[in-house]
């Protein structure tokens, strides 16, 4: 029983990955929304990280 998943198990693994590197790649509207969120999420980062850096300065001077 153990033996039989496993072997499906690494027989779905090996067709996966067949899959995946016999796609193509193509900029469809999917990767180009995903691309902007990407971006529109290290703008947040760069910001929470200059506030937290602010947070803690104050924090310093304020003792």
């Amino acid at each position: 029983m153990f033996l039989k998943s496993w072997k499906d198990n690494v027989i779905k693994k090996v067709l996966d990955y067949k899959i995946i590197t016999t796609q193509l790649l193509t900029v469809d509207s999917n990767w180009q929304h995903y691309t902007k969120l990407m971006y529109l999420y290290r703008e947040l980062s760069i910001i929470n990280v200059l506030e937290h850096w602010n947070q803690l300065w104050t924090m310093f001077f304020a003792r």
